[in-house]
């Protein structure tokens, strides 16, 4: 059974483990990249200090399937706009391809507009990630525009509380 919960500073270890072997690129693709908070190579020390100094209104979520941490995820919340922004969003690797992904992020949709009271919720995908593609937009983010990043094109979605619920 999958669930979320807050991120306590013992999963910060496992989120690490499951980043340890990956390329620069991919942890810029998943947002621990672009210098601003991390440098490559990625640390445990890096993640802890991120996650500590945000003071900004985001939430850290651990994924679990039966009390299992199968991945990570960070809402952005922007309060004065009633919205929040999907950041951060990782299944390790022997959980991705199983409908896991879709269901964490229905609860997080459902947590974000119920339990938080949001009326909106963006996030941002890079194209050639057809799989997240496909979850995003099985759960009911909707493209509303395109940049190109470091010669890759990211995709902005978004979800409206009234097309969800």
């Amino acid at each position: 059974m999958i669930n979320i919960r807050e991120t306590e500073e013992k999963d910060i270890e496992l989120i690490m483990l499951c980043l340890k072997d990956k390329s620069e690129d991919f942890l810029k693709q998943c947002g621990y990249g672009y210098g601003r908070f991390f440098t490559f190579p990625l640390t445990l020390e890096q993640i802890i200090s991120f996650q500590k100094s945000r003071s900004d209104g985001s939430l850290f979520f651990t994924i679990l399937n039966n009390n299992v941490i199968i991945g990570s995820v960070e809402l952005i919340i922007y309060r004065s706009e009633e919205r929040c922004t999907i950041a951060r969003f990782l299944l390790y690797d022997e959980y991705r391809f199983k409908g896991y992904g879709t269901h964490s992020l229905m609860l997080l949709t459902e947590y974000a507009f119920n339990e938080l009271n949001l009326k909106k919720i963006s996030l941002g995908v890079f194209d050639f990630n057809e799989s997240a593609l496909k979850c995003y937009k099985k759960v009911g983010f909707v493209e509303t525009s395109r940049v190109i990043i470091e010669n890759w094109i990211r995709i902005d979605m978004e979800m409206i509380k009234e097309q969800k619920f």
